[in-house]
This record gives structure tokens, C-alpha cells and sequence, in this order.
């Protein structure tokens, strides 16, 4: 006797149950709507500012660390370099990458935003196709 392995002829492979989000006009806008909050958010922290940067004895020192310092009696003091150090704000530039990316991301929400009228109408000329084949059975009671 013969067992069959596997689906029986013409059965096919199964297919998965997937949570599908339907291409229509509302998506598109949420879904560039978040998509321009993303852009606009990642270029607010690109915008140029200032930093705090610790100084101490002329270089660039991180506040936690222990910096020597001579005490009024002369001797050789280990303390932390906050408390010793001076503090300087220096102007920061302009983030290149988190401007490009963006941009590109604002680009993108553009593209799907322009799609939205074509999809409009795509969606009229259906309905319009689906009542124009209705009939008087459908309406029956």
C-alpha cells in the first residue's frame, strides 16, 4: 500500500491568514501624516545649538573625572575635575545626517500624499462600476 506523502494533488500550499491594511486613500494619509511628524521631530533635534563643554588647565575634560590640583599648603589634591574645571558653551553645527534623512523622509511622505488624488478617483470609478451593475434583484425584499 502507497501513503501519500504531502498535500494531495491540486489542494496547493495553504496560505497564511495575515493582517492585511488596505491600500485606500485614509491609510496613505496617516500614513504620511506620521511619517511628516517623524521628519519634522528628527530635524528639530538637527537644528544647530549649544553644548557645555568642561575646561580644565586648557583641554577638554569629562565632569566625572579626577583632576590634581596643588592645595594652599602645596600638596597634590585629587578632585573631581566638575568642581575644579571651568565651563564653556561652544555653538553646534547643523546634524548633516539627521537633516538628509529628513528630507528624504519628507520626500517619501510627498510621493504617497501626491497618490492620494489618483487613488480618490480609483476608488469613485469602482463604486460607480459597482452600481452600474446592479440590477433590480439586488434590491429585492
Amino acid at each position: 500500500m502507497v501513503h501519500p506523502v504531502g498535500p494531495a494533488m491540486g489542494d496547493g500550499p495553504k496560505r497564511r491568514a495575515r493582517l492585511a491594511i488596505p491600500d485606500s486613500p485614509v491609510v496613505a494619509v496617516v500614513t504620511a501624516l506620521i511619517t511628516l511628524a517623524f521628519a519634522v521631530v528628527l530635524f528639530l533635534t538637527a537644528l544647530p545649538g549649544e553644548e557645555r563643554v568642561l575646561y580644565y588647565e586648557g583641554r577638554e575634560v569629562s565632569p566625572g573625572a579626577v583632576c590634581e590640583v596643588t592645595g594652599a599648603d602645596g600638596e597634590t589634591e585629587h578632585r573631581a575635575c566638575a568642581e575644579v574645571g571651568e565651563v564653556e558653551t561652544r555653538p553646534t553645527g547643523w546634524s548633516v545626517p539627521s537633516v538628509v534623512i529628513a528630507a528624504v523622509l519628507a520626500g517619501l511622505a510627498g510621493v504617497v500624499l501626491a497618490g492620494v488624488p489618483k487613488q480618490l478617483r480609483e476608488h469613485r470609478a469602482e463604486e460607480a462600476a459597482r452600481l452600474a451593475r446592479l440590477t433590480d434583484e439586488d434590491f429585492k425584499r
